[in-house]
């Protein structure tokens, strides 16, 4: 159900993108776009909504938040093809049933052992209300693959811990595990928490909320995407509303000693309005500085979405400044930019890769943002493709970055299967 709502929502958003801002012909790429896999709904899954995990050896990890043997999604992987020009092989590694799990909501992380880590959004014990799983690969190739379920979370609207967990699990030191609900919480907006894992194996690991969100409270509701850390090990991520009104980008700070309570931040609060950036959607992504990169989706001159960054203060106690570096005008150049697995950043040319949902064709875009040459200039966008519908539409997770720099993404429709359940692609430079 969700998928279908996600689907219209995208749709209308994508619709109003181009009545606003009419498309023109899509622009010529350089790039080499390949469509690896199209998903056909039925065990092998359908609708992979978040980013790839892409391994040095070029096999490639994602899921899907529908299909699989009891349409609760999948973790799958992908093989490429022993000569060039050959098939991808798919292999199901998961199927989500409901008690291990339902509807994975984020993309797959490897921890120690080659394990892979992520969420669903709902299932798990006594009908829950999400989970945080582990799947672990077999001691010999080609057994299956061992899930465990490592946290459970209750539905309790007003309850402490929170509920649907959502965004890329973050692994932090000694194996502890960080994320965010997007609903519940004491104020019930939804929290952030951590997983320490036990000191024994086998022993049930420990949760504890970091920070509870809530209207009204001022810091923000509903986080969304996952958290990423800075060197000292202060957390980041964004909230889809609240603050302000619009959103916030906020900070989680460790406690100085063992057992004390987190310290929440907000950043900066979106201010919305006519033009303003409102609704930040997914996982940040940091830059040198440091500064962080962001999507924000309902924002801009015509609505369409925005690139933005945020900036540290340069004297300790001011305030963090928040610059639109692309709006997109929903033609050709895209709009509706997807948050899902944060912007990618080349650290050699600082260039940010990302996807947006709309496009001249009305099925999505896969960019590049290119920095300035000099300090403040205007950063430049170039389309690296356009979705048609039959090589996938609608992608919601920016791309990653494999073997030899090719980017690697999915989409949650679209391919050349009957039911067009999404695609893999890749953009080889």
């Amino acid at each position: 159900m969700r998928a279908r709502q996600n689907r219209f929502r995208i749709s209308m958003m994508v619709s109003m993108a181009l009545i606003l801002a009419p498309g023109t012909k899509a622009q010529d790429t350089t790039p080499v776009f390949t469509s690896l896999y199209s998903f056909a709904g039925g065990t092998d899954g359908a609708d992979p909504e978040t980013a790839l995990l892409a391994s040095a050896d070029g096999v490639l990890y994602g899921t899907t938040y529908m299909g699989g043997l009891l349409r609760g999604g999948t973790a799958f992987s992908l093989t490429p093809p022993a000569s060039p020009g050959g098939s991808w092989t798919e292999t199901i590694l998961q199927t989500f049933n409901g008690p291990n799990g339902a509807y994975p909501a984020s993309s797959l992380v490897k921890g120690k052992g080659g394990a892979l880590y992520g969420v669903t959004l709902t299932g798990g014990e006594n009908h829950g209300a999400g989970t945080v799983y582990a799947l672990t690969p077999p001691a010999v190739a080609g057994n299956p693959w061992t899930q465990t379920v490592l946290y459970s979370f209750p539905f309790a609207l007003f309850g402490p811990l929170g509920f649907n967990p959502q965004g890329t699990p973050l692994i932090g030191e000694g194996g502890v595990i960080y994320g965010v609900n997007t609903a519940g919480g004491v104020l019930a907006g939804g929290t952030a928490f951590s997983l320490t894992p036990p000191s024994s194996p086998g022993a049930p690991w420990t949760e504890a909320t970091l920070h509870t969100f809530g209207l009204g409270s001022g810091d923000g509701s509903g986080p969304t995407g996952g958290l990423i850390a800075d060197r000292s090990g202060v957390l980041y991520g964004v909230t889809g509303g609240g603050g302000a009104g619009y959103g916030t980008v906020y900070s989680l700070k460790p406690p100085a000693t063992p057992g004390g309570s987190w310290s929440e931040t907000v950043l900066y609060n979106f201010p919305g309005g006519t033009g303003g950036a409102r609704n930040p959607f997914g996982t940040l992504t940091a830059g040198p500085g440091p500064v962080y990169y962001g999507t924000a989706i309902l924002s801009g001159t015509n609505q369409t979405g925005i690139v933005f960054s945020i900036t540290p203060p340069s004297v300790a106690g001011g305030s963090w400044t928040e610059q639109v570096i692309h709006t997109f005008k929903g033609g050709k150049d895209g709009g509706v930019p997807a948050g899902a697995g944060g912007l990618l950043r080349n650290p050699k040319t600082g260039a940010l890769y990302g996807v947006a949902a709309a496009g001249s064709q009305g099925y999505g875009i896969v960019f590049e943002l290119k920095p300035p040459a000099s300090p403040g200039g205007a950063w430049t966008e170039r389309v690296l493709h356009t979705f048609d519908n039959t090589d996938g539409r609608y992608p919601s997770a920016n791309p990653v970055a494999g073997p030899g720099g090719v980017l690697y993404g999915a989409t949650v429709g679209g391919g050349t299967q009957t039911c067009m359940c999404g695609t893999v692609y890749s953009l080889a430079p």
